[in-house]
This record gives structure tokens, C-alpha cells and sequence, in this order.
């Protein structure tokens, strides 16, 4: 049985507060493509004001709106069938109206979405980084930023989430025949990955993004350019708002982890390059930390997601050994949750099973469980 009694005695001093400050010069990270998602690019968000009749002050409503706050830009692959191309347009659609039904959402939600012959993706088209009341600035996803309802805000994207969907898949659409072994539920992917797109996303990841895993470190702000022998500044290390909420089954949170790998050194230090910053950074204490975290990542039962105000422990996946970037820590624990009313966030979804029966199996009335609600709560 995993462990609690640690997590349980941190419940009382992980509050969180929607105190949050908005910087008038702040630098934002797009991702237009999500193949590349692992690059973001920065870009210079200024703060904007809105006018007064742009913001929508009644929680739930939006004008012309009300049975769905998802507005999606379909894109379908010429080579695909209308009849598969129409089917996916209204799988969007029932996506969005599953949302709206279960979420609080004032202001509409914009995704980019494409079926085209690609691998299957869903990345958050902008993080913005906020101060928090605690102090530290984390990332957050334009989604959930743009459901607060600054009056000033950093610059939007003009959509808050890009999907690709690979159109060479077999998919299985609700309605079609019985679904075959090797068919996948469109409906159930979609939701998930747009479950991904309001912020269940972590940036825990190896250091610069290294196809060698040795150490998990959060997204690391280097100014630097395309050429990576030229001079780089370094400006510490940034969680996501999902990232904050993360405990060990020892009690220990993973922002603490984050504030004490931006001890490595002050901000604005300048490096040689990137290889300079590499050696300084392995060499140093901190990088023990970066261990630490990947050997958490590939332990079973290492970690939750501490819901609050509910107190709800939500165990996130540890299991897989080695580390799978895309799959470790970012989603509920497969042994766990697989066969629950919160399956659809595990890392693998059974192909030959339609939404329908799955729903069925684990006594579930909507495909958003219990959990997935208090994180989704929780974050925003």
C-alpha cells in the first residue's frame, strides 16, 4: 500500500490563494508546433488592459455560448474522408460540451485542432509565468489564466491550445458499429489531451531537453540563441502551476525541490556557453536534487498530487522504469486509476474499448471523474 502519513501531515500548509501578480514586461513561451513542443520559444507578452464589456463577469456564462465555452479551428487532412473529417469536427464539439458541462468557465477557451498524418500531440499554445503569492513565479497555461479575469493581463495567443491527431489511425467514433480491437475512442483521446491543455502538464524534464536522461530539473530559463557555443545567461528554473502541487510519499513538496535548485547560482549569471553552464550545474550540490527527482519519477507509488482545499491525494505515475518523458509524472497512476471512475488520465488508453463501455466498466456517469475535478479545481 503506498505510504500516507507524511503527505497528510503537509495537508494544512499547502493553501493556495489566486493572489497573483501580472508583470508589465513579461516574457511568455509559445509553442505553435507540438511535435516541437520540448522548444518553446519566447516571446514578449506586455500587459494589456481590457476594455470593461470584454470581460465576462457572471461564472459560466458566456454570451452565445452557454452549452459551450470550447471554440475550435478544425483542420482536416485532404486525403481524409469527409465522412471521418465530419465525425472528428463533432467529436470537438462534444468535447467542449463535456467541459462546459463540469467546469466553471467564464471566458471561451480557443484550440487549434488538426487531423493531418502526424504523431498524436495536444500542447499548451502559451505558458505564462505569474508571481504567486508566495512569491515564485510558476507557469501557467493561457487557459487557466484567461479564466481569472485580469483586468490586466499579459498579451493572449490567439489560441490557447493546439491539437494534432494522427489521421492515419484507426480511430473509432461514438456511434460507429461496435468498435474493433484495434480501434481507438476519438472522444476518449480528445478529452484527455485537452486535459493536458488546461494544465495537467508538468516541466519536469531532463536538463535541455537531453535524449540521455540522467537528472529531471523544471524548465530551465537560459537566454541564448540557435548557436549554442555563444554566451548564455542563466535565470533559474520554473515549475507550472500543476508542479506546485506535487508531494513525495516523504512529505516533501516539489516546489521546495525547484527553490532549492535555483540556489545553483544567482540569476543573471553568465556562461560561456551552454556546455559551461552544463559542467557548472552537474558539478554542483544541487544537481543531487535532479537525481533525487528522477529516481522519484521511476519509483512506484513516489508521489502524489495534493488536491486542495479537499485534501485529496491523487497518486500520479511513478511506475514506468525507466523514465518516459510525456508519460512519467504527468498522469495518474495506471495501477492504480485504470479500472476507477478517473481512468481517463492514466498513460494508456485500451484500444477496442469505446467510451461508452468504459463508463460502464468503472461505474462511471461522466468521463471527467471525481479526482481529475479536484485538480482541475485545485490549479484554477
Amino acid at each position: 500500500m503506498p505510504s500516507i502519513i507524511y503527505i497528510i501531515s503537509l495537508i494544512i500548509f499547502l493553501s493556495w490563494s489566486r493572489n497573483i501578480i501580472v508583470s508589465a514586461e513579461t516574457w511568455c513561451y509559445d509553442t505553435v508546433n507540438p511535435i516541437d513542443q520540448d522548444n518553446p520559444t519566447p516571446v514578449r507578452c506586455p500587459a494589456v488592459t481590457e476594455k470593461s464589456d470584454n470581460i465576462f463577469h457572471d461564472v459560466g456564462i458566456n454570451p452565445g455560448a452557454s452549452t459551450n465555452m470550447f471554440d475550435t479551428s478544425f483542420t482536416c487532412d485532404p486525403t481524409t474522408s469527409q465522412t471521418t473529417c465530419d465525425k472528428a469536427k463533432e467529436s470537438f464539439e462534444k468535447a467542449g460540451e463535456i467541459f462546459t458541462s463540469v467546469l466553471s468557465l467564464n471566458t471561451p477557451i480557443r484550440i487549434n485542432a488538426s487531423l493531418i498524418p502526424l504523431s498524436d500531440d495536444t500542447t499548451l499554445a502559451r505558458l505564462i509565468p505569474l508571481k504567486c503569492k508566495d512569491k515564485k513565479i510558476r507557469n501557467f497555461p493561457q487557459s487557466l489564466v484567461k479564466q481569472f479575469q485580469f483586468s490586466t493581463h499579459p498579451e493572449y495567443a490567439a489560441v490557447d491550445i493546439v491539437a494534432v491527431f494522427n489521421s492515419k489511425c484507426n480511430f473509432y467514433f461514438e456511434g460507429d458499429p461496435t468498435i474493433t480491437p484495434d480501434q481507438i475512442g476519438f472522444l476518449e483521446l480528445i478529452v484527455h489531451e485537452i486535459v493536458h491543455g488546461l494544465g495537467l502538464v508538468t516541466n519536469w524534464k531532463p536538463l535541455l531537453n537531453s535524449k540521455t536522461v540522467s537528472e529531471l530539473t523544471p524548465a530551465l530559463n537560459l537566454t541564448s540563441n540557435s548557436d549554442s557555443t555563444q554566451p548564455v545567461v542563466y535565470y533559474g528554473f520554473i515549475e507550472t502551476i500543476f508542479d506546485s502541487f506535487i508531494v513525495t510519499n516523504a512529505g516533501d513538496k516539489f516546489s521546495n525541490f525547484t527553490e532549492q535548485l535555483n540556489d545553483f547560482t544567482p540569476y543573471g549569471t553568465k556562461f560561456q556557453d551552454q556546455s559551461a553552464f552544463i559542467s557548472s550545474f552537474i558539478n554542483s550540490p544541487e544537481y543531487n536534487i535532479s537525481q533525487m527527482v528522477l529516481s522519484y519519477s521511476q519509483t512506484a507509488y513516489s508521489m502524489v498530487f495534493l488536491a486542495d482545499p479537499h485534501s485529496e491525494l491523487i497518486w500520479l505515475e511513478s511506475n514506468i522504469n525507466p523514465y518516459s518523458k510525456g508519460s512519467s509524472i504527468s498522469h495518474f497512476s495506471m495501477e492504480i486509476y485504470d479500472n476507477t471512475t478517473d481512468f481517463l488520465m492514466t498513460y494508456i488508453q485500451h484500444p477496442g474499448r469505446s467510451l461508452e463501455t468504459a463508463l460502464q466498466q468503472n461505474n462511471a456517469t461522466c468521463i471527467i471523474g471525481p479526482k481529475l475535478l479536484y485538480l482541475l479545481e485545485t490549479i484554477g
